[in-house]
Order: C-alpha cells, then structure tokens, then sequence
C-alpha cells in the first residue's frame, strides 16, 4: 500500500503538448470512463512509479507491438528475395517496370 507523507501532498504542474485532435478523442473517451485527462494522467504516472514500466504495450500505427511489425516486415522481405521479388518506392516506379 503506497501512503502519501505531508512532502507528498503538495502538488506540481505538468504540460505536455499534443496533438488537438487525440486530446479531444482522448477527452471524449475518458467522459465515458467517468474520468478526466488530468485524472487519467494521474493514474499512469501512479502506475509507473509503481511497477516501474509503462503500463500497456507500445504499438505502431498498425495495431502491432515494435517487435511483431519488425518480424513482418523481416518476413515480407524474405519471401520477396526467395520468390525474386522486388521492391518499388512508388506505385508509379511500378507501372514503369510493368
């Protein structure tokens, strides 16, 4: 059980900047929880000091963790390179070759 002292009660200020729109998403899911975003950030940082790590698992724009989007993407370019396939930086680069 973590206890706070008198030292612990005094409160500090944190500003972060981030984009408007996922400020105004994260808002928007946050009311729905019951909870504010100062809340919300109160309760990550608890959780941090607590377990020392971040409390959920990072993911790339594609839904998968760092370490899952590496392998695919290892895995991709392998079979591209055993089936002779090649690689275009454009669509256009492509329809040239085609």
């Amino acid at each position: 059980m973590v206890t706070a002292t008198k030292n612990e009660t005094k409160r500090a200020t944190l500003q972060v900047r981030v984009n408007a729109r996922v400020k105004k998403d994260a808002q928007k899911a946050l009311k729905g929880m019951g909870l504010d975003v100062s809340t919300a950030v109160n309760m990550l940082l608890h959780q941090i000091v607590i377990t020392q790590k971040m409390p959920f698992e990072s993911r790339t724009v594609n839904g998968f963790t760092i370490a899952q989007e590496r392998e695919y993407l290892e895995a991709a370019k392998e079979a591209l390179s055993l089936r002779g396939g090649k690689l275009y930086k454009t669509v256009d680069k492509m329809m040239d070759d085609i």
